[in-house]
């Protein structure tokens, strides 16, 4: 996934005006006509309390033998009433999922969890799970849990680190054979977590067109189309990419394109303007092309290596970074004292625990310079070596062994 590509300056607030005219279509006729939202809770309950009147609290996770974290409630988004707040802390051991009441639902109708989050240095830490975030689950008739998306349950994007209020939700469709839904707020790593607002409601189902061209198939909704320019630059990157690196040629691409930003997490849970699906050989961009991650969706057969090769590879072939060569896109942020070195970042959690728009230009020239050294074969056997390595000891010894020398030593900088 490449996180750190900026949209436009301006192009939200453009998007905000219009969205409804082009993503609902004949629905919108429909939203005088909408139902009561299924849930609404704003956490507006007098006095102290350890769990909201009428939620529930269950153990949601458990790392350790330590004390439970910590639920009640605290000031309120716009500063006054109250929202429900959870915390806990590096010897914390059990943490809390404050679930509401069943709400009815009927399968094959879309429904969008809303809810706003703010969060003070949430953080993972030795054992626990990264989780900060809301979960929609589903029951049939009998109790029984109802997979959605092939999943136990749906999830907002996590809220890492300190946030203030911020909006999330979701969106899906209904399951087959689901007759209720519960809402639930989950922290289950150090630091407090916030949560207020939280809706659940029926919503219009948006209208998704198809076109299918080439060995692309692309989904977009009405009035964002994808040029016809574009389509043919995408099909011929495609071409080219396969013909640089010798691997096979993929079938079919499936091409979701949204307008925005804020659509594609509520739709796909994945924050970032663009992920390949985990699943499928399925692409979700807020562009129109996506060279980036046809580099993901091509190379995916060969192995997962740690994202200093497999995010820098797919910059190398990108062509550059926000429009501009590799190595001058770096000496531009040295310039403004801004800089990563490539023995720090590389295991995945180092990588992702530094700013994006530092690591994914600097891994992106590293392979570049790699490729130079030793030919793109070598860095493809690379890649393949060192595939699921986590630990930078192990990363090291197999890059020396295919490469010849360390990390650092790879020459060209």
């Amino acid at each position: 996934m490449d996180a750190s590509r900026r949209s436009p300056s301006g192009s939200g607030r453009i998007w905000a005006g219009i969205l409804l005219a082009f993503v609902l279509g004949p629905a919108s006729r429909a939203l005088a006509e909408s139902p009561p939202p299924l849930l609404v809770e704003e956490f507006a309950a007098a006095g102290a309390w350890e769990v909201p009147p009428g939620w529930t609290r269950g153990v949601g996770a458990q790392s350790g033998n330590g004390p439970a974290a910590a639920s009640g409630s605290a000031a309120g988004r716009a500063g006054e009433g109250s929202c429900l707040q959870l915390s806990g802390v590096a010897e914390t051991g059990t943490w809390w999922l404050v679930e509401s009441a069943a709400c009815p639902v009927a399968a094959d109708r879309d429904v969008r969890l809303s809810a706003w989050m703010a969060t003070d240095e949430v953080r993972a830490e030795g054992r626990q799970f990264a989780n900060c975030n809301l979960l929609l689950t589903f029951r049939d008739r009998e109790g029984r849990r109802v997979p959605v998306s092939g999943l136990p349950f749906l999830t907002t994007p996590p809220l890492f680190g300190t946030q203030a209020w911020t909006a999330v939700a979701r969106r899906v469709t209904v399951p087959p054979g689901a007759v209720e839904a519960r809402v639930a707020c989950f922290l289950s790593c150090s630091g407090v977590a916030r949560f207020d607002d939280v809706r659940l409601e029926e919503v219009p189902r948006l209208e998704w067109r198809t076109l299918e061209e080439g060995r692309y198939r692309y989904r977009h909704l009405p009035g964002d189309e994808i040029a016809a320019e574009t389509r043919r630059a995408n099909a011929a990157f495609l071409e080219e990419l396969e013909t640089r690196t010798g691997l096979a040629a993929l079938p079919q691409v499936e091409y979701w394109k949204y307008p925005t930003l804020a659509l594609k997490a509520e739709l796909t849970g994945v924050p970032g303007n663009a992920h390949v699906d985990r699943a499928a050989p399925r692409i979700h961009s807020i562009w129109g092309g996506d060279r980036h991650e046809v580099v993901h969706l091509l190379l995916r057969p060969q192995g997962d290596p740690p994202a200093v090769l497999g995010e820098g590879i797919a910059v190398y072939f990108s062509g550059g970074w926000q429009g501009k060569g590799l190595a001058t896109a770096l000496r531009e942020r040295a310039a403004g004292g801004r800089s990563v070195a490539i023995g720090t970042i590389l295991s995945t959690r180092d990588f992702r625990a530094h700013d994006d728009d530092l690591t994914y230009p600097t891994a992106g020239h590293f392979v570049e310079r790699l490729v130079a050294q030793v030919g793109l074969p070598r860095v493809l056997e690379l890649f393949r070596a060192t595939s699921g390595l986590e630990d930078p000891a192990a990363f090291r010894e197999a890059f020396g062994r295919v490469i010849g020398c360390s990390p650092e030593e790879v020459p060209g900088r």
